[in-house]
């Protein structure tokens, strides 16, 4: 994913998107039948089951909320369940005081907002760090009974929806730059135009809840394109199995990288502006 083209933005209010374009590596759908539970072997906060009961692969994102449980978690990497496979994936909890329900969990098409995401950056507790900024939201919009990140999301849902209306991917493109009071804060890339196509309402979601509490400053289109190209030069390396995929890493000061492998070719990355004021925020 090293050639990539940033086109020009479109803001609201605080926040400005940019669509990214660039060859298709992967031809991966990601489209399956998926069932996420407790672990079987006795529950645990930082680890989910998946089982994919589809004719085929099953992609599951970084960011993804999954409700229900015994918490609602977020998932911490990318990963891909081939069919008819079982495998446990990372996950951190966003509903710190539950701790009861039933095992199965369900994804509703949501993702945790920017602040909350950045928390897995963190090199020391990451668990503690999604926390930490779950709870600002407790301190600037009021306390919900289990801290829950989903019911902060439910409470502004009309304002978010007012934001993001309209905002649709353009043909081909494969991958979007969010841009919050002035600054890039997260860019997503897919592997194909049909991968984004399926999660860009939750991609914009997820950020326009961060914008809803910032400056309205909109984001000129060379800072998206300088922040792509040190991407572009920022080394990856896989570093572990992500199911039937492998996890990538990479990490310069301006950009700090994570994303997902698969059949040897680049299906989803993630390229956070670590200098950001969401992810310095609790750091």
């Amino acid at each position: 994913m090293s050639e990539l083209h940033v086109g020009h933005g479109t803001t609201r209010d605080a926040m400005t998107i940019f669509p990214i374009w660039g060859e298709f590596t992967s031809t991966l759908s990601g489209t399956a039948d998926v069932v996420v539970g407790e672990c079987t072997r006795g529950v645990q906060v930082g680890t989910l089951q998946v089982v994919n009961r589809g004719a085929g692969p099953a992609l599951l994102l970084e960011g993804q909320v999954l409700e229900g449980g015994w918490q609602n978690r977020m998932l911490a990497r990318s990963v891909v369940v081939e069919r008819h496979a079982r495998a446990d994936v990372d996950v951190v909890c966003v509903e710190e005081q539950r701790w009861n329900g039933e095992p199965k969990h369900r994804h509703a098409g949501r993702r945790a907002s920017l602040r909350v995401r950045a928390g897995l950056r963190q090199d020391a507790d990451r668990q503690s760090a999604v926390w930490e900024r779950v709870r600002h939201y407790e301190d600037q919009h009021g306390a919900t009974r289990t801290r829950s990140f989903t019911d902060h999301a439910d409470r502004r849902a009309s304002q978010v929806e007012s934001l993001i209306t309209d905002l649709r991917p353009l043909p081909g493109q494969i991958g979007v730059l969010v841009a919050l009071a002035g600054q890039p804060t997260v860019a997503e890339v897919f592997g194909n135009d049909h991968l984004l196509q399926r999660e860009f309402d939750s991609i914009l979601r997820a950020a326009a809840l961060d914008a809803l509490d910032l400056a309205p400053t909109p984001t000129p289109s060379r800072r998206a394109r300088r922040f792509l190209e040190r991407a572009a030069v920022t080394s990856v390396r896989r570093t572990r199995p992500a199911g039937d995929g492998w996890s990538v890493e990479g990490a310069s000061q301006y950009v700090q990288i994570s994303g997902l492998d698969h059949g040897g070719s680049a299906v989803h990355r993630v390229l956070t502006n670590p200098r950001h004021e969401l992810a310095l925020a609790g750091a």
